[in-house]
């Protein structure tokens, strides 16, 4: 479990492929060296720690993880967002991130809003029942609020802490980052029946085989 808030920004220093996953070599300036076994928040995706040495850890993605973020296109050199896994007792700052990326989203547009940045992306198929006005989300691992909402879009306001710590001030029309929607707002959602494109989880043939109807 995360909170959203990043420690550091690392960089992949090198990649290595295996017939079913990638390794992924990053360096980083976090106070606390990741042991083996450790999960990592890496651009919002929880890896678990391979190995780790004073700068350096790596850590392991498979084919699942790989379709589904951005690491399958990454290249050594680029940037990526570390948080280390929430420990009990830890101040709760950003929101509830399990590190379960749903969905990769575009973005539309970045541009200068008095101070800071307005942040705007599209909303993935699937993804618009559980975004709502002034809700978390993160991107790329970094806790936010969704400042608008549109039929097809959402926008982030992004301060001038977030432009210091992230590298969301960066992102490009068209760069693609990875979506992680609020866990419990998912959770109310499928508890009352309904999941990102409002159709009923539970069917009338269930309701009559349980004795309801």
């Amino acid at each position: 479990m995360f909170t959203g808030l990043i420690h550091c920004i690392g960089r992949v220093r090198g990649l290595h492929d295996r017939q079913h996953s990638r390794i992924l070599e990053i360096s980083h300036d976090l106070a606390d060296i990741p042991l083996t076994g450790a999960s990592v928040a890496v651009n919002g995706v929880c890896l678990t720690v391979l190995s780790g040495q004073k700068h350096i850890f790596t850590a392991e993605c498979f084919f699942s993880t790989l379709d589904k973020t951005g690491f399958k296109n990454i290249r050594p050199g680029a940037s990526v967002h570390l948080e280390p896994a929430l420990k009990i007792g830890s101040p709760l700052d950003g929101h509830l991130v399990q590190g379960h990326v749903s969905s990769r989203t575009r973005v539309l547009e970045n541009r200068w809003v008095g101070r800071g940045r307005m942040l705007t992306l599209k909303i993935p198929a699937g993804e618009g029942g559980f975004l709502i006005p002034e809700g978390s989300v993160a991107l790329d691992g970094v806790s936010l609020t969704i400042s608008s909402l549109e039929e097809d879009r959402f926008s982030i306001q992004l301060i001038g802490e977030t432009l210091k710590s992230t590298c969301l001030g960066m992102l490009n029309p068209g760069d693609r980052v990875n979506l992680e929607t609020d866990m419990l707002l998912r959770g109310s959602k499928q508890k009352l029946g309904t999941s990102g494109n409002q159709k009923p989880n539970i069917t009338e043939q269930q309701l009559l085989q349980w004795g309801y109807l």
